[in-house]
């Protein structure tokens, strides 16, 4: 790549960003949660921690690490936000988002990632693309059957099988 070496330290930030931005979708909804509930207007309270720790964190960062900073700083940010979140809904309304399955779920996706490293790289890379991807979305999906990681999961999956997923939702389109 021309230019390698000043695009470098934009793997790390994609890196963060992309850690940041995973942690905030494995937490689930928990802000609207608390949006929408009788503790609403603690929601302020958490958007003003994250906008301090956010600015706060950058102010601190950017100068000494630069682009890598921020990144840190919006992980650290959207991390702590998340977290303080799922604690507060815990103990105001004892519900959180994790339960065994989202521990088998994380395991699961970790051996897919392993599996990439492996495989043999070919060199036209079309042809390294499609087979990658199928041998990795079969392993994954086999793995999530086989392991039972969601009930719903599993359901669809016995759907599509039996062809009543297609049936519904040609009779949802009205064609």
């Amino acid at each position: 790549m021309p230019n390698g070496a000043l695009y470098s330290q934009g793997k790390y930030v994609i890196l963060l960003i992309g850690l940041g931005k995973m942690f905030d979708m494995i937490t689930g909804v928990n802000g609207v949660i608390v949006s929408n509930s009788r503790y609403y207007y603690y929601s302020l309270f958490f958007i003003l921690y994250l906008t301090l720790v956010s600015v706060g964190l950058n102010l601190l960062l950017i100068p000494k690490i630069g682009i890598v900073g921020a990144a840190i700083a919006s992980l650290v940010a959207i991390g702590s936000y998340n977290l303080l979140l799922v604690l507060f809904l815990k103990l105001k309304m004892n519900i959180q988002p994790f339960t065994f399955s989202t521990l088998k779920a994380l395991f699961i996706s970790m051996i897919p990632f392993a599996l990439n490293y492996f495989l043999p790289v070919y060199k036209i890379p079309i042809i390294d693309a499609f087979y990658r991807t199928f041998l990795i979305a079969a392993v994954f999906l086999v793995l999530l059957i086989v392991l039972k990681v969601s009930d719903d999961f599993n359901d669809l999956w016995k759907n599509i099988l039996n062809g009543k997923f297609f049936k519904d939702l040609m009779s949802t389109m009205k064609l």
